[in-house]
């Protein structure tokens, strides 16, 4: 996929000249996962933390405002326990919400945020109840601020948009290599086109956070 394949290859030692040339942070810089783009862990002498974020080439500015309006959303929630469970943005030290690095020969688009501590979902083994139970409450509260949040960048063809999985389902299934597998695919397709596809016009959509 284009995307996949512009995706930014800063060094750790360039992410961390970024942040002092941008945003006046002398930190070590630390790579963490990510798919699309390139995000760095900062880390101060004071044990203070941020996140370095670098855009994918192929990612148009006005996609990037539209996160970062949302996260200007999260940061004026109400709710202030809420508001502290998502990160915050900062700006470059001339007042930009989005600044530009150049890195081998490219033009990078690169934002700081807060680093929230914690651990991904994924590797806590033993998921409570309580665990579970708070982490749909939030993801429900999320949505609640996102109802009537409706920026135009976001309506894009996009792979990990369920509402698009049918035509993501039907461009990619010949990659299947397993023939049974790929035939179960097809059929289970098919079987979404006649019976759900037809009910999605009636059933609410918005604009979700589903990292």
């Amino acid at each position: 996929m284009p995307a996949l394949e512009q995706a930014p290859q800063l060094t750790a030692a360039s992410a961390a000249a970024a942040a002092l040339e941008l945003y006046g942070v002398k930190a070590t810089a630390t790579a963490l996962p990510s798919e699309r783009d390139q995000n760095f862990k900062l880390s101060l002498p004071d044990g203070a933390a941020y996140v370095l974020k670098v855009a994918n080439l192929h990612e148009a500015n006005p996609l990037l405002d539209a996160e970062n309006s949302a996260m200007q959303l999260f940061a004026s929630c109400p709710d202030t326990a809420l508001a502290a469970k998502f990160p915050k943005l900062f700006r470059t030290l001339s007042g930009q919400a989005i600044g530009q690095f150049k890195s081998n020969g490219a033009n990078h688009s690169v934002r700081l945020i807060s680093f929230l501590p914690g651990v991904p979902l994924a590797t806590v083994k033993r998921q409570s109840a309580e665990l579970l139970q708070d982490l749909g409450a939030t993801a429900a509260a999320l949505d609640v601020v996102l109802a009537d949040f409706k920026p135009a960048a976001i309506q894009r063809k996009f792979v990990w948009d369920l509402a698009g999985a049918a035509g993501i389902v039907n461009e990619h299934a010949g990659l299947v290599r397993d023939t049974a597998l790929q035939t179960l695919v097809r059929q289970l397709h098919a079987n979404y086109l006649e019976h759900a596809q037809p009910l999605l016009a009636a059933l609410p959509q918005q604009a979700i956070h589903a990292t």
